[in-house]
Formats: C-alpha cells, sequence, structure tokens
C-alpha cells in the first residue's frame, strides 16, 4: 500500500530524496546484566546503515531487554499492522537455549518489521534503535561493542 515504506525509503540522509539509506540488524548476542532487580538479559543489536550520501557503512550497537521490544511493538501496533512476529514470552527466559532463539528471533523480528513498517512505525523503530545519535557522528568514532559469548 501507499503508505508502506522500507526503512531505508524512510531514513533518508537530509532530505535528499535521491538518496536513501537501509538500516539493517546484522546480529543480536545477549548478555547478563544485575541490577537491583537481579539479573536480566540484555539482547545487543548489531545496527548497520548503508546506502548513505558519503558514508559507505555505518556500524553501532544497542543493548535492549525484552520488555523493551515487546513495549516497542505494543506501541507500532498502535500506528497499524506490524508486519512480523514478536518472539513470545517465555517463563524460562535465562535458560541459554531459550536466549539463543530469542537472539535469532529478535533480529529476524526487526530485520522484518524495518522491510515495512509505516512512517510512525519507522520513526519508532528509529529512536528505539538509537539511529539519529549514531547517523550523527564520524563513522570512526568508537562505540562501546557488546561481548559475544
Amino acid at each position: 500500500s501507499a503508505n508502506q515504506n522500507t526503512a531505508g525509503s524512510h531514513l533518508r540522509n537530509g532530505g535528499d530524496s535521491a538518496v536513501s539509506c537501509q538500516l539493517v540488524i546484522a546480529g543480536c548476542t545477549s548478555e547478563t546484566a544485575k541490577t537491583e532487580e537481579g539479573e536480566h538479559t540484555l539482547y545487543c543489536l548489531r545496527c548497520v546503515m548503508v546506502g548513505c550520501k558519503g558514508k559507505e557503512r555505518i556500524t553501532w550497537e544497542v543493548r535492549r531487554r525484552y520488555r523493551e521490544f515487546f513495549s516497542l511493538h505494543t506501541r507500532m501496533k498502535a500506528y497499524g499492522a506490524v508486519h512480523a512476529e514478536l518472539p513470545s514470552r517465555n517463563p524460562f527466559a535465562l535458560m541459554s537455549s531459550v536466549i539463543h532463539a530469542r537472539e535469532k528471533g529478535l533480529q529476524e523480528y526487526l530485520n522484518q518489521v524495518l522491510e515495512r513498517c509505516s512512517d510512525d512505525q519507522c520513526h519508532l523503530l528509529a529512536k528505539f534503535l538509537q539511529v539519529n545519535k549514531h547517523m550523527s557522528r564520524s563513522t570512526k568514532a568508537n562505540s562501546a561493542h557488546c561481548s559475544a559469548h
């Protein structure tokens, strides 16, 4: 439909409609974090923006908890159909087999949503993935890297 965009056509560089960027989630790993609430799993997303004018490729990483994905999914549904299935909640979320399956599922989920998000959904995704923060930085800037277990 006319109001569906790929994230690539939506996230344009400087408003120049001739130049489109494409955002891809290239990987998802996880790490355990300890807080006052106890242990929880952080999912580390490797984001890659390609095809922007003057910048061949920009890569950064974002850490999110599962409940942040769930909240994003709920907010995106307010703007219409979400064309991807969020991995389900699981009472055994700290088991390694569940975590590894969820890593793959979350990566696939985000890439599917990026392919068919509406403008409003793309805007939510861009905030969730901290696109503007990283697009304004130099490609040579150091970023905190997730540990790959």
